[in-house]
């Protein structure tokens, strides 16, 4: 169990009001791939196109993409009705998912696995990781970047759960 000080309790709850979309990364590796949910995701450079992951240090993603030599991984944008998926890649197994996991993923080729009916994907080469603190930032240089024909809304983590977005009719 972890033990937090009052500083570490004071700043998650100040972290938390900062809403953040949820986006799931998976790497293939030795055949077999690996997906985890991610909150602190951000796009940073269009020139060279690269985004950002930040990923704990004590997290078996974190050694996959350590380990490997040419290291590939995906970044699937979740929809609202996708939260039973993000709950699954944060290690709170769903049955329903857990039992029916190929159904949810797509495939590309040997080199990257997606969430099916995401909101978007970047498909990325590892970059740059740079270790700080108790989270290691993975940079990965965008190999491609789709967007889905979903018109759902993206789901957000508000406050220490799931939320989504309303918008303003015109």
């Amino acid at each position: 169990m972890n033990t937090f000080t009052p500083a570490q309790i004071s700043f998650k709850s100040a972290a938390s009001k900062f809403p953040s979309g949820v986006v799931v990364a998976i790497t293939n590796h030795n055949d077999t791939w690996h997906g985890m949910t991610i909150s602190s995701f951000t796009t940073i450079s269009l020139d060279p196109l690269l985004v950002m992951i930040a990923i704990s240090n004590r997290s078996k993603m974190h050694d996959l993409l350590k380990q490997q030599d040419s290291c590939k991984f995906s970044i699937s944008v979740l929809s609202d009705d996708q939260s039973n998926v993000s709950s699954h890649f944060a290690g709170q197994k769903k049955e329903e998912i857990s039992n029916d996991l190929e159904n949810h993923v797509i495939h590309l080729n040997d080199d990257y696995t997606i969430i099916k009916n995401s909101l978007s994907h970047f498909l990325c080469e590892l970059d740059e990781s740079i270790s700080k603190g108790d989270h290691t930032l993975y940079f990965g240089r965008v190999i491609d970047s789709q967007t889905t024909l979903n018109d759902s809304k993206p789901l957000v983590y508000y406050s220490r759960s799931y939320s989504s977005i309303q918008t303003k009719e015109n």
